[in-house]
């Protein structure tokens, strides 16, 4: 039921986040005692969503599914913003992210590395381009699990 009702929320709010120049980070159903939670994260391609463009977006979205009873249980609705430490997963993240100290956790070693601090040089179709030390490294997405900004850092 969860997975059907991610789908059916998904295609509720495209139509509230192209309005809103948003796109989605994150949507988490969880149903526990004949409630339903949902954990919305969205962010604006560039980075830096609102709370009020939060706000704005739960109200659309809370008067959609009661309008079209898509819940008939109570359930609880949260949408926020990532924060700046959001993982990157999709080469729009990476993109975002291009000149600035991020940490890579690699799913299989990748020269020997399972994990690799630097700063993003460059996003190609297959590869992430990582200034380390005073050299460059080019780490392809698919040993890639996730990645992080590394906040407040200086490389």
């Amino acid at each position: 039921m969860n997975e059907a009702l991610s789908q059916t929320i998904e295609k509720l709010m495209g139509p509230f986040l192209k309005e809103l120049d948003l796109i989605l980070v994150d949507l988490k159903v969880h149903s526990k005692a004949r409630k339903v939670n949902m954990e919305i994260l969205v962010d604006h391609p560039q980075g830096g969503v609102t709370l009020a463009e939060c706000t704005q977006l739960n109200r659309k979205i809370s008067a959609a599914i009661d309008q079209q009873n898509i819940i008939l249980e109570s359930y609880v609705l949260e949408v926020s913003s990532p924060g700046l430490d959001r993982p990157l997963k999709t080469a729009q993240d990476f993109l975002r992210v291009v000149g600035r100290p991020v940490r890579l956790f690699l799913s299989q070693p990748f020269q020997g590395k399972i994990e690799y601090e630097g700063i993003i040089q460059e996003v190609k179709s297959d590869e992430v381009l990582l200034g380390i030390g005073t050299g460059q490294i080019g780490i392809p997405f698919r040993h890639i699990h996730k990645g992080r900004q590394m906040i407040g850092k200086r490389m």
